[in-house]
């Protein structure tokens, strides 16, 4: 599920909110876990207040883009995407966008998460989210949320 809305195009003031699913590379083609990864962000993206503008990019589906004018960046993965999903957070991050890193990979590894991220989710991030997006807004975005849940 992409949607083609750029900011500017919006007319209104809501913030961009981008959720991205690296692709995943594996030797295994019958494998579907990465179908998780869209549910947990449609799953985030109906949590998400209505001041954003959501948009979920499966890279699976198509290629990241980085002509948005996103105002934050959420990339969920698992190991076998760790190295795609940094170098996405990485090219956001040049580009002045904040990057919260979740997911599995982001859990049990958030030290090196967050060499690429702003901020890193530990545990799920539904349980974090409206604290995090609540602390964006105000601009002060923790580097480290734990989940309790």
């Amino acid at each position: 599920m992409n949607t083609e809305i750029n900011k500017e195009k919006r007319g209104n003031n809501n913030k961009l909110l981008l959720l991205v699913v690296p692709k995943k590379k594996t030797l295994c083609t019958r494998s579907k876990q990465w179908h998780q990864h869209k549910l947990t962000l449609t799953r985030l993206a109906t949590l998400t207040p209505p001041e954003y503008d959501v948009e979920i990019v499966d890279e699976n589906e198509s290629e990241t883009t980085y002509d948005k004018k996103a105002d934050l960046v959420d990339i969920n993965f698992e190991s076998y995407s760790c190295c795609r999903a940094y170098k996405i957070a990485d090219k956001y991050r040049k580009l002045g966008v904040s990057v919260i890193l979740s997911g599995l990979h982001a859990s049990h590894f958030p030290a090196e998460a967050q060499k690429h991220a702003d901020a890193v989710v530990i545990g799920d991030v539904e349980g974090v989210w409206s604290n995090l997006l609540s602390d964006f807004n105000d601009g002060n975005l923790k580097s480290f949320y734990r989940s309790t849940s």
